[in-house]
């Protein structure tokens, strides 16, 4: 389980073993050592080492973003990919929707 390190200069740093992460996140054992692998690399933990928990919190806060702008970004491919089989051309109508989004952008 954690283990908590005082420091003489009073700094107190808190490291998590595999057991640590997987109760943390509420997965199998097996994605949690992984998890900690990647982690230990990511920071250069080296072996399977306990991580320090604030490098392990940083580290899925990355993840997570990554996550989030990948999901992001497929939502803008598939609304491009909708956009482009509509067949939307530059017509008098397409011009009136535009003006009109980029005035209602403004409110």
């Amino acid at each position: 389980m954690s283990e908590i390190v005082k420091f003489r200069d009073g700094t107190v740093i808190e490291y998590w073993e595999t057991a640590d992460i997987a109760e943390y996140l509420d997965i199998p054992k097996h994605k949690a050592k992984r998890l900690h692998e990647l982690a230990n690399k990511e920071y250069k933990v080296v072996g399977y080492g306990p991580i320090d928990k604030e490098d392990f919190l940083e580290f899925i806060s990355k993840i997570e973003e990554a996550n989030e702008s990948q999901r992001l970004q497929d939502e803008a491919n598939a609304a491009q990919i909708v956009y482009s089989q509509k067949g939307y051309s530059l017509n008098r109508f397409s011009f009136f929707v535009t003006e009109a989004l980029s005035l209602l952008r403004n409110i």
